[in-house]
């Protein structure tokens, strides 16, 4: 039976294909493979946070309080070095970020084991240093811990220089220290 254009050829009409191994032209198909970060339940690569106080992004002390010592090494991440003052004396640190930022947290770093640590602090902002006119960004407590302590600002402002003061404080020691300030925006 000859086929026609319009029926579909069976198979006992088709001529039998010879093998013959594929040229040099044709390739394989590909094999494919579901990549692990197509997985729904995959976990998200985490999103690199950039701490504009660091000195390595470009961030500087622009202004300290009169008596502090070594405020330079709050924009270090290096938890045996730190910013020294006397408790009593009032305590103030104007840090230049690395550019203008839409400041959502700070993170305040306190190691110093023999030293007075931070209590009450207040964060203010400007785009302009030097300022009379600073934005009050926040007013928060720091809990009497060795470590990390994240505080976040419910309305982030924009902002270049941060001016955190340094109210109170925890213990009796005559020195007050800070190891190191992050700030992310």
């Amino acid at each position: 039976a000859e086929a026609t254009v319009d029926e579909p050829q069976t198979e006992e009409a088709q001529p039998e294909a010879e093998e013959t191994p594929p040229s040099v032209e044709e390739k394989p198909a590909p094999i494919m493979v579901q990549d692990v970060d197509d997985e729904d339940d995959a976990p998200a690569a985490p999103k690199k946070v950039i701490n504009y106080a660091s000195k390595d992004a470009g961030a500087l002390v622009v202004e300290k309080s009169g008596t502090s010592k070594g405020f330079d090494n709050l924009l270090v991440d290096n938890k045996d070095k730190y910013g020294i003052t006397d408790c009593g004396e009032k305590k103030y640190v104007v840090i230049g970020l690395s550019e203008d930022i839409r400041m959502t947290e700070l993170i305040l770093c306190q190691y110093e084991k023999y030293s007075s640590g931070v209590r009450d602090f207040d964060v203010l902002g400007s785009q302009t240093f030097p300022t009379k006119e600073w934005l009050h960004l926040g007013a928060f407590e720091a809990t009497y811990a060795k470590r990390e302590q994240l505080f976040v600002f419910p309305d982030p402002k924009y902002v270049r220089y941060i001016k955190v003061r340094f109210n109170t404080h925890h213990g009796d020691e005559a020195s007050c220290t800070v190891s190191q300030l992050k700030v992310h925006g």
